[in-house]
């Protein structure tokens, strides 16, 4: 996969370029000194693609040499440009983005100098022995905003100590892996004319330094009738949107973006049958597609698939009730939420599930037991065609939760922690917020 993304990031490497550095403290030495730099970070977990150097700026002395390897989830280069121009380098017919100008070892005297592709987890560094006083600003040819300086002093000199170093470099990086952490937010949504709804999907982050590879949110619950639009976001990664991909189609190959997908395939409107595709989208480029027919889609980027970059909408029919629980959406038979007297009644079994509790139904008693959020309850059930179901309220309160209602979307939102505020207009008719 990971060639698969080099071939994509060719294709758009005019407009792609940057570098990420973290520095790792080594005990002094006599002599000259090897300072350890890592090419970029990751957060696996959050499918986040670290791109900066820590710190931006490295201190080391006339003879020393810097080991650069790739610390992240991602392939880049170690680059040097002296005298050239990006322009120059990449439009040389003669250079070859992945293989190193020079062996790992090599001196540096102010020349163009590239390591080739650093790829995540291989093993070895690119060495390089800086002899000459100076500030050397590298990058990576991959992603342009990633930069850093590498500043030679005569022996001597006083510089920042390797632990001083490392621990700014720490500090750096812990703010972003908070920043790729964050929990994504709802969709966004805007009403149309004609009485439907457009929900808005971020693709990626809009983070110059780093890159979330997800959909924001990677669930969203519509109508029949509403429209979905995914606007990437980020300043140089690219993202596609694809439904139903055929099997035997490769939208992306190990030569880069089939040229068949590098443009929309499809109609704007999409009835759960047939391809639909984005094509490649650059920042702030927006795909948009209205949808017909109830259903669940999964969709995916796949230049990005060995990330976490796929998502979900879920389409229900018009007038549904659309369950929220936790910041995640409800499918299922508790997707058949429905009012009754002013009460919204749900399937005991996924509600209490989505809180990540359970519940069961005591038939002699004629009770669901519901356990959620540390607590256990009994709710009164309400038998619907021969089905029981439970008050949605009754069990969010009882539970310590809070709950909101988005008339405009039909939405019921579910938290398993109280709050202190009660959004304006959110209150349900008949029921109150706790």
């Amino acid at each position: 996969m990971f060639r698969r993304s080099l071939a994509i990031l060719l294709i758009v490497m005019t407009a792609l370029f940057f570098t990420g550095v973290s520095v790792l403290a080594e005990a002094p030495a006599d002599g000259p000194q090897t300072w350890s730099v890592a090419v970029g970070n990751g957060n696996d977990a959050a499918g986040a693609s670290i791109d900066m150097f820590f710190p931006g700026t490295t201190y080391v002395h006339e003879g020393d040499t810097v080991a650069f390897s790739n610390g992240g989830n991602y392939p880049h280069t170690v680059t040097f440009l002296g005298d050239k121009t990006i322009g120059e380098v990449m439009s040389d017919p003669n250079f070859n983005l992945a293989a190193p100008t020079a062996p790992s070892g090599e001196v540096y005297n102010g020349q163009f100098l590239s390591s080739g592709f650093l790829f995540p987890g291989a093993p070895g560094t690119y060495n390089i022995t800086f002899t000459n006083s100076g500030a050397y600003v590298y990058l990576c040819l991959i992603h342009s905003n990633m930069k850093g300086t590498i500043v030679v002093l005569p022996k001597g000199t006083a510089i920042p100590s390797k632990e001083e170093q490392s621990a700014t470099a720490h500090q750096e990086e812990a703010v972003l892996q908070v920043e790729a952490s964050a929990e994504p937010h709802d969709a966004v949504y805007t009403a149309n004319k004609d009485g439907s709804l457009t929900y808005n999907v971020e693709l990626g982050t809009p983070s110059a330094s780093m890159n979330v590879m997800r959909m924001v949110p990677d669930v969203v619950v519509v109508s029949e009738g509403d429209s979905v639009t995914w606007t990437n976001v980020n300043p140089y990664e690219p993202h596609m949107v694809t439904f139903n991909k055929p099997d035997n189609v490769d939208v992306v190959g190990d030569q880069g973006v089939n040229p068949a997908y590098m443009g929309p395939v499809g109609s704007a409107i999409f009835d759960g049958k047939g391809i639909r595709h984005s094509g490649m989208m650059m920042q702030n480029q927006t795909y948009t597609l209205k949808f017909t027919k109830t259903g669940t889609y999964v969709y995916e980027c796949y230049m990005h698939s060995f990330m976490m970059m796929k998502g979900t909408v879920i389409v229900v029919p018009k007038a549904s009730v659309k369950l929220t629980v936790n910041g995640k959406a409800i499918i299922g038979t508790a997707a058949k939420a429905q009012w009754i007297n002013g009460n919204l009644l749900v399937a005991a079994d996924s509600f209490a599930k989505a809180f990540g509790g359970k519940a069961v139904w005591d038939k002699k008693a004629r009770l669901w037991v519901v356990t959620a959020n540390g607590k256990t309850i009994k709710a009164a059930a309400y038998v619907l065609k021969g089905t029981p179901y439970v008050s949605a309220e009754a069990v969010v309160r009882a539970i310590g939760g809070s709950y909101a209602w988005n008339e405009t979307t039909r939405t019921f939102t579910a938290t398993a922690h109280k709050v202190t505020a009660t959004p304006k207009g959110s209150d349900m008719p008949g029921m109150s917020h706790s």
